[in-house]
């Protein structure tokens, strides 16, 4: 009990003091101590002064103790400071993929974004080349230059109220577009921009598009073949043009002549018609005033002239057959 409120440390090492093996206990008042014997205070004391004066079994288990005691000490303050670091590390890590990852989502929105911008102005790009062909026609058309008529140059209108635009809108050679704002052809191609009048490259347009589809039949035979080489395209059929739209050609004015031949032969029958109705009403009139021919002469021009007419009769009905069966050999 007396060595219980020392150092933890000075009170093992007074323990190991006093119980030495083989030391003989210090005889006080002529009594004889044995090992198994209780300390008393005086022997206590004089092996605590002894150790306290300066013997190195103490002060070599203090300064073990001490240094084990540095020693778990800084090991568990290592130990602290790398959990701690550890933690910080992993709240850094934690911190900087929560940035990567907002980087990431914000560049994807930047690249949806421009992505969406890039359509649009191509878009955008494609509508104002499709209207550019307008531009100048629309320009020109709309800007009057002082009470001249951009569509027939006259001065006393203007291109809305023009006579001619009416017109060519009535045969179908122009029209408005579809936002009732421009002229434009037929098949919604704009007209081309330039110092000429929208009439006169209406008119130019057309008329080269008649002359290429039509021919007049009276044209010499070199004159097509020159205009043929020109403009190389069938008339009848979807392709280049060959022999057998020269064989169409010959075959349709062979058809054309026949007409022309067989309208002559009818109007030919119709006045032999009329010719035997006036002779049979001549001959009833005069009957009476005068003498009768002889009856054969009567019979015979009678007769003669029903002859032509069944003739020619005949004639029509085979120039008829001819006409259909060239026509379905042609075509």
């Amino acid at each position: 009990m007396f060595t219980s409120a020392l150092d933890p440390d000075f009170q093992r090492a007074l323990n190991n003091k006093l119980s030495l093996q083989g030391r003989t206990r210090t005889v006080t008042e002529q009594k004889e101590l044995h090992d198994e014997d209780p300390y008393d205070y005086q022997e206590v004391i004089k092996e605590a002064v002894t150790l306290v004066s300066g013997k190195t079994l103490l002060r070599s288990q203090i300064s073990e103790r001490v240094i084990l005691q540095l020693d778990v000490a800084m090991l568990l303050f290592l130990k602290h400071k790398e959990v701690s670091l550890n933690r910080k590390v992993e709240d850094k890590l934690k911190a900087l993929n929560g940035e990567v990852a907002n980087i990431k989502d914000s560049i994807q929105i930047q690249h949806d974004n421009i992505k969406s911008l890039i359509k649009e102005f191509t878009q955008q790009v494609s509508k104002t080349s499709n209207q550019s062909s307008y531009s100048r026609t629309a320009q020109s058309q709309s800007q009057p230059n002082g009470n001249q008529c951009k569509y027939c140059g006259g001065n006393d209108h203007y291109l809305r109220a023009c006579p001619d635009k009416e017109k060519d809108l009535a045969n179908g050679w122009i029209k408005w577009d579809r936002d009732n704002q421009y002229l434009c052809f037929p098949d919604g191609v704009s007209i081309p921009s330039g110092p000429r009048l929208i009439k006169a490259k209406v008119d130019t347009f057309h008329w080269s598009r008649i002359a290429n589809l039509h021919i007049e039949a009276e044209e010499d035979i070199l004159l097509l073949d020159e205009i043929r080489k020109k403009t190389p395209y069938s008339n009848f059929m979807c392709g280049v043009w060959d022999n057998r739209d020269k064989v169409i050609e010959t075959q349709m004015g062979m058809m054309s002549d026949k007409e022309k031949e067989l309208e002559e032969t009818k109007n030919l029958l119709e006045v032999y018609k009329q010719l035997v109705n006036m002779c049979q009403t001549n001959s009833k009139v005069t009957t009476s005033q005068l003498a009768p021919p002889a009856p054969e002469k009567a019979a015979d021009l009678l007769n003669n002239l029903k002859d032509q007419i069944a003739l020619l009769q005949a004639q029509l009905n085979n120039m008829a057959i001819n006409n259909n069966s060239t026509s379905q050999q042609g075509f």
